[in-house]
């Protein structure tokens, strides 16, 4: 998200660097906040974090993440986390997602 706050962009770099290592490891990739990740034909959505681990099938946009990191302030929502997990990804129905991971900075 363009204009995050300095804990935001730390919590999600944090988290970049964690997984970097064992995705390189592994052949996998990991993307910060400006990677797209295509819902469907038309719905494209640009997630904190993303790892990919198949075949990159096009140089803007990811299709089958296997994990989705959103990182969203407590500050600024008020929705309880589980709302926000279940409406961000409703419509992440990848069968290579294996973990969305939601945390509040």
């Amino acid at each position: 998200m363009a204009g995050a706050s300095v804990n935001h962009n730390l919590v999600s770099g944090n988290i970049l660097a964690l997984f970097k290592p064992p995705a390189r490891k592994s052949g996998c990739r990991v993307y910060i906040s400006d990677m797209k990740v295509r819902v469907d034909e038309e719905i494209f959505y640009y997630p904190d974090v993303v790892v990919a681990c198949q075949e990159i099938r096009d140089d803007y946009y990811e299709n089958n993440p296997c994990v989705i990191v959103e990182v969203i302030s407590k500050t600024t929502n008020n929705t309880p986390p589980i709302h926000i997990c279940q409406n961000r990804f409703t419509n992440f129905l990848f069968s290579s997602l294996e973990s969305p991971i939601l945390l509040i900075d």
